[in-house]
């Protein structure tokens, strides 16, 4: 019984334990992609209450004014947005980089710089409607902040198009 319990654990050790020794070449590597994509998604939702019922405060319910100049109404708006960038390296030192930023409000038909006129629709002084806010921008945004073509050799540095300046001196 020894002897065949013997032979059962060479044959284990023997399959088990070549097959393991059989992988010694070390893994390749992955070559470094010339094309680099990063980029981000925000999203606020920013508020100011303006009308309230607290005595005193901004709000008189019984001559319908804030703080008797006039009627007020409270503000809100969700502003979303998604910025992409790529960056190809093209060789011996030089770089193509560009960046798409685009944000838009969920504000229905207040999306547009025009509705945020005085006067206009979406600016209404009538509690108890809300009014978008424009700390956020109210309306769409679309541009291009970064296209550039760069050169890099050494200590010498040189970009020429539009770049973001990032920079812990620079506020």
């Amino acid at each position: 019984m020894r002897a065949g319990f013997a032979a059962c654990v060479a044959i284990l050790w023997l399959c088990c334990g070549t097959a393991a020794r059989a992988q010694t070449a070390p893994t390749p590597t992955p070559s470094a992609s010339p094309l680099t994509v990063s980029g981000f998604f925000r999203s606020y939702y920013f508020t100011r209450q303006n009308a309230t019922n607290n005595p005193g405060v901004q709000f008189d319910y019984t001559t319908g004014r804030c703080n008797g100049a006039g009627p007020c109404v409270n503000q809100a708006t969700l502003n979303s947005a998604v910025d992409l960038r790529a960056e190809y390296a093209l060789g011996g030192g030089w770089t193509a980089a560009a960046a798409y930023f685009y944000a838009q409000p969920f504000n229905g038909p207040c999306s547009t710089a025009v509705s945020h006129a005085r006067g206009a629709p979406c600016i209404s002084q009538n509690p108890p409607n809300t009014n978008p806010d424009d700390t956020l921008p109210g309306f769409a945004l679309s541009t291009f902040p970064e296209a550039y073509l760069g050169y890099k050799k050494g200590a010498f540095s040189a970009t020429l198009g539009d770049q973001l300046f990032v920079s812990p001196w620079a506020a």
